[in-house]
């Protein structure tokens, strides 16, 4: 066993008594061996933070990463701390169901829509690529989704050879394009109340809406918190789910409020 410090200024934290090194390394007995380090932190003053430091303890064929951390502060800052804390834990929400259907898209900007919104030529480009040439579509295969929709055992190798390098780089990436999309879903809004709206504030000035550009407000939880992180020109989707209709309408976030959303669909 060896104890190291790797690519990090010792600056903070510092290794005291028997240093074990790779020249003198700690040899402890087969069962119930026990050692002790001595690990030296020194700041300086008035200087207040959290403080960590990465420690790597080699067993020669495998090794574990330890991460110290030091709190510094003087008691009205921890007082702070303390009152900064949430009540409450963050319970994250519910992954959605495996087998959800797909529906057919009506797409905010039909062939003939005109907008008079501003920033709407932003969204009609949303879906056109402006570069000098279009990238060729890699659909996700339908394995991978069942690897991390069912949690279904995959052919996935996660060993690297020279044969599978191409084949096991296209299935990381299908990996995580599928668990994102996973836990973007993760954020849908069910039974969600909307009203459409025909003016908002823009700073001081009150902006009036003609009834072909009218939005729509959604409360969305959370959303101060980036919890979802949404942001102008994003794309979200509506639907019935008690529709007979499997279809959903897209939309556009044209702003961002507290808790709310101003969607134009």
């Amino acid at each position: 066993l060896t104890i190291e410090m790797p690519q990090q200024l010792q600056r903070m934290f510092s290794l005291r008594g028997p240093t074990p090194s790779l020249a003198h390394p700690v040899r402890l007995s087969s069962s119930g061996g026990q050692f002790t380090q001595i690990i030296r932190f020194a700041s300086r003053a008035n200087q207040q933070g959290t403080f960590k430091h990465t420690l790597l303890f080699n067993f020669s064929n495998w090794v574990l990463e330890y991460v110290v951390s030091v709190h510094v502060g003087e008691p009205r800052a921890a007082q702070a701390l303390q009152l900064l804390q949430p009540t409450s834990n963050f319970v994250p929400p519910s992954l959605p169901p495996p087998d959800e259907a797909m529906r057919q898209t009506v797409p905010a900007f039909p062939p003939g829509r005109t907008c008079t919104l501003p920033g709407a030529r932003l969204y009609m480009l949303a879906s056109q690529y402006q570069g000098k040439r279009e990238l060729a579509e890699y659909a996700v295969p339908q394995n991978i989704y069942d690897t991390v929709e069912k949690a279904a055992r995959g052919n996935f190798n996660p060993w690297r050879t020279k044969q599978n390098y191409r084949t096991r780089l296209h299935d990381l990436l299908w990996l995580e394009e599928a668990q994102q999309a996973k836990l973007t879903r993760a954020y849908d809004l069910r039974d969600a109340v909307v009203e459409h709206v025909q003016s908002y504030h823009e700073g001081e000035m009150l902006v009036a809406l003609p009834e072909a550009d009218r939005l729509t407000r959604v409360r969305c939880p959370n959303l101060a918190e980036k919890r979802p992180s949404v942001q102008r020109a994003d794309r979200v989707y509506a639907w019935d789910p008690r529709a007979a209709a499997q279809v959903q309408y897209e939309g556009f976030v044209h702003r961002v409020e507290g808790e709310d959303l101003l969607i134009l669909f």
